[in-house]
């Protein structure tokens, strides 16, 4: 994959075997860039454009620019509707007889509970999506690191969504070096596309491609 936009000179190359990192030294250029991929995420119009094979990438089905780090959290709504969904299909493909089995339970239960207050009652046939979302099913959220979490919300979104160019805005002043270097590898060896997007220079990783685009706009 590869990116352009008005400020650059050559387009930038994206892909599995690295992570990408462009720094913007211009806070101007920085926001403006964010800006625009923040529209376009929102199928507004912009000027930046994402190309794979000569195709233009469609960037509000095939980016996702992850901002907010402080609380992470992991469970997008709309993240949840597609699990719940997905829980729901399986529930009346793989494990159809024992779904009919547990909603059959279910109502035998609700029969029983209003016996005993002498009250008569008729309980619709229960639907398992329904079921599914009253027990609230959702991610875990307990992680020891910022990039743990980050790693699984990825393989989340790429399970439930399909494949995403994942854009990290300003992660590097919330993580270590070691950490950072780590999570590059992990995001790596399992194939998820990543462009970082920072304001200040740090130490390049093994694994990592640097594009610099200084005060001056000048792209180093």
């Amino acid at each position: 994959m590869k990116i352009v936009f008005p400020i650059l000179t050559t387009p930038i190359m994206l892909s599995e075997e690295y992570v990408s990192t462009i720094v913007f030294e211009n806070q101007n250029a920085l926001f403006q860039f964010v800006t625009e991929l923040h529209q376009q995420i929102n199928k507004q119009d912009g000027n930046i454009i994402f190309s794979e094979k000569e195709e233009r990438v469609d960037i509000s089905k095939k980016v996702e620019l992850i901002s907010h780090f402080v609380p992470f959290d992991c469970n997008k709504k709309s993240l949840i509707t597609k699990l719940q969904q997905r829980l729901k299909d399986a529930s009346n493909e793989s494990l159809y007889v024992e779904t009919n089995e547990l909603l059959s339970s279910v109502q035998k239960y609700l029969y029983k509970l209003t016996d005993l207050f002498n009250i008569s009652i008729l309980v619709d046939d229960i639907d398992a999506g329904i079921l599914i979302k009253a027990v609230n099913v959702h991610f875990s959220s307990e992680y020891d690191t910022l990039s743990e979490a980050l790693y699984d919300y990825c393989v989340n979104v790429i399970n439930l969504e399909g494949n995403k160019l994942f854009v990290f805005l300003n992660l590097r002043c919330l993580i270590s070096d070691e950490e950072f270097a780590l999570f590059a590898k992990t995001l790596i060896d399992h194939k998820v596309s990543t462009l970082f997007l920072e304001n200040t220079d740090r130490k390049t990783m093994d694994v990592e491609r640097k594009t610099i685009i200084d005060n001056d706009l000048c792209v180093i």
